[in-house]
């Protein structure tokens, strides 16, 4: 059986497990827009400086771990937030757990996320407030994580971190 594997994105770093090893970089939701993005809303030349550092840790990751095919990915931190937002509720984002999301909604809710101001963001359902950079940071990283692995969706955790 394939394992699984598990994504946490935080707001200063990003950590991917498969089976009890654990590697990390340094780039959260947070600050990932502290580094790369200044305008708001973000230009395109910012969002792909990020989107392209995202890639390079991820790309080092995914050799560090040696991920073989996963059965599942499962994404906790603020992953729980992005599937909020999908539903258009902040207010379960505690109770995700067990939420699947597909890459296809993730990639439209992250054109979406990218395209807005923080203050159009935070109008909107499911962004809890002040949350609008940690929303664009994050699903800037997730995207770009499963665009890496090439997998088809992702199941929200039960807000366990990574150990």
């Amino acid at each position: 059986m394939n394992p699984e594997l598990e994504i946490e994105i935080s707001d200063a770093q990003t950590s991917l497990k498969v089976g009890e090893r654990v590697v990390s970089f340094p780039l959260g939701a947070l600050n990932v827009c502290d580094m790369y993005i200044e305008s708001d809303p973000p230009k395109p030349e910012e969002l792909s400086a990020a989107l392209s550092v995202a890639e390079l840790y991820v790309d080092e990751l995914v050799a560090e771990l040696q991920i073989p095919a996963v059965a599942s990915i499962k994404g906790s931190g603020c992953v729980a937030e992005i599937a909020a937002v999908e539903l258009g509720d902040g207010s379960v984002a505690a109770n995700m757990g067990g939420h699947a999301m597909t890459s296809e909604a993730i990639e439209e809710l992250f054109r979406w996320i990218a395209t807005e101001s923080n203050a159009s963001r935070a109008t909107n359902p499911g962004v809890t407030a002040g949350g609008e950079s940690r929303l664009l940071g994050a699903t800037l990283i997730l995207v770009e994580t499963l665009r890496q692995l090439n997998y088809p969706n992702i199941v929200v955790g039960l807000g366990d971190e990574l150990s």
